[in-house]
């Protein structure tokens, strides 16, 4: 049996890349002429007939005189009481004074005490 010498492995150098300068900024664009605007229109203006002189206007009338006044008649007489209604409340007698407490004033709004 024949033995077959193998080489032995090479390494591989990696080495860094090579740096270069970046390209130059590629020519802006050249601009091309606006293009020629659209022939313009001639604005025509008419100017209207001298109008008719103006009839005149007679005058108005005289207003008629104002009609008389009419006299106010009296108030009416209070309706006849209601058979059917309620009869009447008697008057509420006024509310007792509420006496202070002693040493504060009576001012209290919700539950807010003012002194």
């Amino acid at each position: 049996m024949a033995v077959i010498e193998a080489e032995a492995p090479k390494e591989i150098a990696f080495t860094a890349p090579i740096s270069r300068p970046p390209p130059p900024p590629p020519p802006p664009p050249k601009l091309l002429p606006p293009p020629p605007l659209p022939p313009t229109k001639r604005l025509v203006t008419f100017t209207a007939p001298p109008a008719p002189p103006l009839r005149p206007v007679p005058p108005a009338p005289a207003l008629p005189p104002p009609p008389p006044e009419v006299p106010v008649p009296p108030p009416l007489a209070p309706p006849p009481a209601n058979p059917f209604d309620p009869p009447a409340l008697p008057p509420t007698p006024p509310n007792p004074p509420v006496a202070e407490a002693p040493g504060l004033p009576l001012m209290l709004i919700g539950s807010a005490v003012m002194f």
